[in-house]
């Protein structure tokens, strides 16, 4: 099943899946994150969309869905989230990093 948003800066969608087979028993989903986004890169150039960076090239982690859901109970960012803004904010700054040696 899709289902088609318009609520955010960009039109896109969400795919509802069942995995569960015929006979009851839950279908394997290893890999299915890489082939899924290998697909969805096909999918961007063949017709034209606008082509998202793949996960491994981003720069920025996007939260997870166990991240989000601490942050609503805790209405705290998780610590790798957090780190991630630190260093960005680091990286970013006008100081430069130098090493220091002995």
């Amino acid at each position: 099943m899709m289902f088609r948003h318009q609520d955010a800066d960009h039109p896109h969608l969400h795919i509802l899946v069942n995995r569960i087979g015929f006979d009851g028993t839950v279908v394997c989903d290893s890999n299915d994150y890489a082939r899924s986004e290998r697909l969805l890169r096909a999918l961007e150039k063949k017709y034209n969309l606008a082509q998202v960076l793949p996960s491994t090239q981003a720069k920025e982690r996007s939260m997870t869905k166990n991240e989000l859901e601490m942050m609503k109970r805790t209405n705290m960012p998780s610590q790798k989230m957090t780190m991630q803004i630190i260093l960005k904010d680091v990286l970013q700054s006008k100081y430069k990093m130098t090493v220091m040696r002995e």
